[in-house]
C-alpha cells in the first residue's frame, strides 16, 4: 500500500468485518479465509489472481501454507491461516517460517483472522 488512503480503506474493511461478525465467529479455517482473509487481501489491492490457495490433502504429507501471494515474482509472500479461535502458536510460526526459508521467500504472515503476525 502506498499511502494513507490505502491504509484507511483497510481500516474501514476491518471495522466492517467486525460489525458483520458481531458475536458470530467463523466456524472453520475455510470460513475464516472467506469472511476475513480474502476480503482484506482484496481491499489491500490484491486481485484474486494474485494468490494461489492451497487445498488440504492434495500435497500429501508436505506442508504448504494456505496462500502464496504474488507467486513467481520477486514480491512473493506466504500466508498461513488458522481457525478463528486457534491461538497462534510458536509451532505454527516455526512451520511457516521454515517453509519460507527453505523456498527462499522473505515474508510470511500467520493469522487466525483476529491476530496477524508478520515474519521476515
Amino acid at each position: 500500500m502506498s499511502d494513507d488512503a490505502d491504509m484507511e480503506r483497510v481500516r474501514k474493511e476491518i471495522e466492517q468485518i467486525k460489525r458483520e461478525l458481531g458475536e458470530q465467529t467463523p466456524p472453520n479455517e475455510a470460513t475464516t479465509c472467506s469472511w476475513v482473509v480474502e476480503p482484506l487481501l482484496l481491499v489491500a489491492g490484491y486481485r484474486r489472481m494474485d494468490w494461489i490457495q492451497e487445498v488440504a490433502g492434495l500435497q500429501g504429507n508436505k506442508y504448504r501454507p494456505d496462500y502464496t501471494v504474488l507467486a513467481e515474482t520477486p514480491h512473493c509472500w506466504l500466508l498461513e491461516a488458522k481457525t478463528w479461535n486457534h491461538p497462534l502458536l510458536e509451532q505454527d510460526a516455526n512451520q511457516l517460517t521454515s517453509y519460507a526459508n527453505v523456498h527462499n521467500i522473505r515474508w510470511a504472515v500467520l493469522t487466525n483472522g483476529k491476530e496477524w503476525q508478520l515474519y521476515d
